[in-house]
């Protein structure tokens, strides 16, 4: 089985049997994104440690494409446990690397990005990069919530 073929596999079970796919009762930040172009729709759900400083809990609901609800699972099942500041910073590398060619990923990456690196492959399809980010917008927009202890979200995302 090529690298190719596992990956897709891996991208099929999380689309087909989304990981933490469930409405969070009382969460701590609370996103809810759209993306018109092609109709994802999704809700991403986080509650912190008691001590503020950790993603204690991760759920997400929605509609969205295969691409789309596989990038929120494998979301939701990556930032589990880790420190908010941690988060942030493998969104921030997760958008950068369906951004920049393969040739030019940063050092030490795959081994920080980990099974996320299934979804590098939507760098061959531009028109999918918004499915594949969208989850993680509003991560970044969650994170700004859980330190601020700000309201709940709505967002759309059309533009970049």
């Amino acid at each position: 089985m090529s690298t190719e073929e596992l990956y897709q596999e891996i991208i099929m079970d999380h689309a087909g049997k989304p990981r933490n796919f469930v409405e969070m009762a009382e969460p701590d930040a609370k996103v809810e994104a759209e993306n018109p172009m092609c109709g994802d729709e999704l809700t991403l759900f986080l509650r912190a440690s008691a001590d503020g400083l950790r993603i204690e809990k991760t759920q997400f609901t929605g509609q969205a494409c295969a691409i789309c609800t596989a990038s929120a699972s494998l979301l939701t099942t990556k930032i589990k446990s880790l420190p908010i500041g941690e988060a942030e910073s493998l969104s921030q590398a997760f958008q950068e690397m369906l951004k920049i060619p393969a040739e030019e990923s940063a050092e030490g990456s795959a081994e920080r990005l980990g099974n996320l690196q299934v979804l590098e492959g939507v760098r061959k399809f531009p028109m999918r990069m918004k499915c594949a980010t969208l989850a993680w917008h509003a991560l970044d927009h969650a994170v700004v919530q859980l330190r601020e202890k700000g309201a709940s979200e709505k967002l759309t995302f059309s533009d970049g």
